[in-house]
C-alpha cells in the first residue's frame, strides 16, 4: 500500500522528525482510515471523485485536529475510498487490518532498529 512506502521513508529516512513517531503513526493512521471509510460509506457518496476528495480533505483535518498529523494518513484515506471489492468489503474493519496492524508491523520491523542503532549520545 502506498501509505506503508511513505511511512517507512519517514521511519528510516528521518526517524526524528516529528511527522515520523510511532504515536503519530498509529493515531494519524487509524483516524485517517476511518475517515475515508466514512467518506465511501456516507449516504449520497454517489460521485467516486468527491468520495476520494472528502476522504483525503477530511482525514488531514480530523489527524491535524487532534494532533496526530502522520502525511501517510491521507494516503490511507485515500485508499479507503479508492479501494475495490477487498478494500470495501472489510468496511470499518479496514482502519484496524490492515492499517493499524500494518503500522504496528512496520514500528517494529523500522522504527525500533533504526532508534537502537542511533549512536547513543555522550555527555560533555
Amino acid at each position: 500500500m502506498a501509505c506503508y512506502g511513505a511511512s517507512i521513508t519517514l521511519l528510516l529516512g528521518a526517524p526524528d522528525s516529528p511527522l515520523g513517531t510511532p504515536d503519530l503513526a498509529l493515531v494519524g493512521g487509524l483516524v485517517a482510515a476511518l475517515a475515508g471509510v466514512a467518506a465511501w460509506k456516507l449516504p449520497g457518496a454517489t460521485s467516486p471523485a468527491a468520495a476520494r476528495v472528502a476522504a483525503a480533505a477530511v482525514a488531514v483535518v480530523a489527524i491535524a485536529l487532534l494532533d496526530a498529523l502522520h502525511p501517510p494518513g491521507g494516503a490511507a484515506a485515500l485508499i479507503a475510498a479508492l479501494g475495490g471489492e477487498a478494500i470495501h468489503e472489510p468496511g470499518w474493519t479496514y482502519a484496524l487490518h490492515p492499517i493499524t496492524t500494518g503500522t504496528v508491523a512496520l514500528l517494529l520491523l523500522c522504527w525500533a532498529p533504526a532508534r537502537a542503532a542511533r549512536p547513543v549520545p555522550q555527555n560533555a
